[in-house]
């Protein structure tokens, strides 16, 4: 298959993951398998929106953007997989991009080109998703690949400590991930609960999209800071947007190193 649908296709800064803050070119497909409680892009789930591009169009589209970073979501990337890792060795061939490959994680990941970096969701049981899992995926992991819980209470936090165990995912890979559900977990408890458990994993703050002249800004808890993204991304900058921190009193602040919001 040489098609592809897609939802959308975009340049923005990479809005978490440990790429966090990168510029970045995202190729976001259309339809998924899964009906997760918190999804935020409910517009991809579907193909009513979708537009169809060949390889070779998606491969364009890519090299006439500025970021090397390239990250195929959805949906679910891997619903089309046969032109999905036709992209990615065409994209790897050109010598010039690191691939993000972000997954649900229901679908069999072994099909991927090696050099695909693995953003792997486990699916956590507030998603009303979690015995969907395609389990040999946490059992095959690289150094290099990522695995992400999306937390929404104490119990998806257990649960997530659960299968860190059963996978044994700290010694598989340096990126565990624990994004909290947006306006729902508890943050600041977040924080303490990882503290005191000692876990090996990074919290892992999902940006909101919003739009400042006609730039697409990864901006989570940003209150402002769009300029100077802007900037950033107009002038063609490799570099990583600032910093964040928590502060428990408040909730989560973000800021810029740069001193453009604290």
């Amino acid at each position: 298959m040489n098609q592809l649908k897609i939802h959308e296709m975009f340049t923005s800064i990479q809005g978490e993951s440990t790429y966090a803050g990168l510029p970045c070119f995202f190729i976001r497909l259309a339809g998924c398998n899964l009906r997760c409680s918190y999804c935020d892009t409910l517009k991809a789930q579907t193909c009513d929106m979708a537009k169809e591009f060949t390889v070779d169009e998606v491969v364009s589209e890519a090299m006439q953007a500025s970021p090397d970073l390239i990250e195929i979501t959805g949906g679910e990337p891997m619903m089309q997989a046969d032109a999905v890792c036709m992209l990615a060795e065409r994209l790897l061939s050109l010598k010039r991009f690191r691939i993000l490959m972000e997954t649900n994680g229901s679908r069999d990941l072994s099909y991927l080109p090696d050099e695909v970096v693995r953003i792997v969701d486990y699916k956590t049981p507030s998603s009303g998703e979690a015995e969907k899992m395609f389990l040999p995926n946490f059992e095959n992991l690289r150094p290099f690949d990522e695995v992400k819980f999306v937390l929404s209470d104490r119990g998806d936090y257990l649960f997530a400590l659960e299968k860190i165990r059963e996978f044994d995912l700290e010694r598989q890979t340096n990126n565990i991930l624990f994004s909290p559900a947006f306006g729902v977990i508890d943050i600041p408890a977040l924080v303490a609960w990882m503290l005191e458990d000692k876990v090996k994993a990074r919290l892992n703050l999902q940006f909101h999209f919003f739009q400042d002249d006609g730039i697409l800004f990864s901006g989570a808890y940003f209150a402002a800071g769009t300029e100077f993204a802007a900037g950033l991304y107009q002038g063609r900058n490799t570099g990583r947007i600032g910093q964040w921190s928590a502060y428990a009193d408040i909730g989560v602040l973000a800021h810029l190193d740069a001193g453009v919001l604290y």
